[in-house]
């Protein structure tokens, strides 16, 4: 069996994410993950590492789900023309309850994961700056607006859902809301 096989790692992470989400990161148990993928405990590691390695893959994949599909909705619009046209649908997406458990566990048992965390958000970030500069450089958007500040406004709204006690539904319905009102504010 090669380490290398996809087939093989995707079932790893699926399975570990699954455990995670059911059980708890402190049920994570690399011998019983072994066993649900028909591997080795040797070749288990050979393929993610470590527990850890593992975990913030799972933390990564997480946050790509969220907060990156957030930004991602405006990366992917190829104008801000058609960003305002278009529907919130893939904001129906977000998944901030699983976010939750990165705070309430994984942050906690690793904390080097939350640092590889902000490295990613702030990459999207200035990607997302380079962006809404651009866009007001070519006079879509209104002038006054500093972007930095924008960013940072869109960062704390989206961790404040993390530590909300709102369900997710609730959360979607709120982050539809400011999501409207920063296109319908940056709009000339």
């Amino acid at each position: 069996m090669k380490v290398e096989n996809d087939e093989i790692i995707d079932l790893v992470f699926v399975r570990a994410k699954t455990a995670i989400l059911n059980k708890g990161l402190n049920n994570l148990n690399m011998d019983e993950l072994a066993k649900e993928c028909k591997l080795a405990k040797a070749t288990l590691y050979k393929i993610i590492g470590s527990k850890a390695d593992l975990v913030s893959k799972i933390a990564l994949y997480f946050y790509d789900n969220t907060f990156a599909k957030f930004y991602n909705y405006y990366l992917e619009s190829p104008s801000f023309e058609k960003l305002v046209a278009e529907s919130m649908l893939s904001l129906e997406e977000l998944s901030v309850g699983k976010l939750r458990i990165l705070v309430n566990e994984i942050y906690v048992e690793y904390p080097f994961i939350k640092v590889r965390i902000e490295e990613y958000l702030t990459t999207l970030e200035e990607r997302f700056y380079l962006l809404f500069k651009r866009f007001q450089d070519e006079g879509k958007i209104i002038a006054d607006i500093n972007i930095k500040l924008l960013i940072e406004i869109i960062r704390e709204t989206l961790q404040t859902s993390i530590y909300s006690q709102d369900s997710d539904k609730i959360i979607k319905e709120k982050i539809n809301i400011f999501n409207t009102l920063i296109i319908r504010g940056l709009q000339k």
